[in-house]
């Protein structure tokens, strides 16, 4: 299933020491109706972002790793909590959003197909940032069933049946409010993807490899 010219995780470093484009745009767009408040209130006189540019769009041009380097990066992954976030990443191509979105309803075990259907984002509350559900996917395509490949449903299965042990021996501890997702912590709790997109830098920095990023 991985080839040479299968590219899932791709390389991201397009600037040093600088924010995302669309991060800066986020910035330039934020402080714009900041300082436009204040001219409202009298606060200051201009909104000193219209002497500023607004960072224009610089498309993305990322590299990959091929079928002999992502073998070698699942066989780091071997017992990892995001091991199967990297796989499905790997194998679909799929988006972190996605995978942590991912419900066991799903995944079809006997027509061996997997629906892509929902997603997780994180968005900026007042009290923090929180974790949300959307049916609502980026674009069109990224409706999808796709095939369940049999390395993948091994890992799948091991999952859930990981998940029913946790709940049974952590009784009232573990999380049941999450139970519909796939991808969950140990307590049965929803994994951020601030996280996985950390911790795959540590795995990969500690085990030499290449960076890159999951998409």
């Amino acid at each position: 299933m991985l080839n040479d010219d299968c590219g899932y995780l791709g390389e991201g470093d397009l600037s040093i020491n600088m924010p995302a484009n669309t991060t800066a745009q986020r910035h330039h767009a934020m402080l714009h109706r900041a300082f436009q408040q204040a001219v409202k209130r009298r606060i200051i006189p201009t909104n000193p972002c219209l002497q500023a540019d607004r960072p224009k769009s610089v498309p993305f041009i990322g590299s990959y790793y091929n079928a002999e380097k992502l073998k070698t990066l699942l066989n780091c992954v071997e017992g990892d909590p995001i091991r199967l976030v990297i796989m499905l990443a790997a194998y679909y191509g799929l988006r972190r959003s996605e995978v942590l979105g991912l419900k066991w309803l799903a995944v079809d075990f006997t027509a061996k197909t997997v629906s892509i259907r929902h997603k997780i984002l994180e968005e900026e509350t007042k009290c923090g940032v929180v974790l949300k559900g959307y049916d609502v996917m980026k674009t069109k395509s990224s409706y999808c069933t796709i095939p369940l490949i049999p390395h993948i449903e091994e890992e799948l299965l091991a999952e859930q049946a990981g998940q029913e042990e946790m709940r049974t021996v952590m009784r009232g501890a573990y999380d049941k409010k999450y139970s519909e997702y796939i991808y969950v912590d140990a307590l049965g709790g929803l994994i951020t993807l601030q996280y996985v997109r950390s911790h795959f830098q540590v795995i990969l920095k500690e085990n030499g490899l290449r960076k890159i990023r999951l998409p």
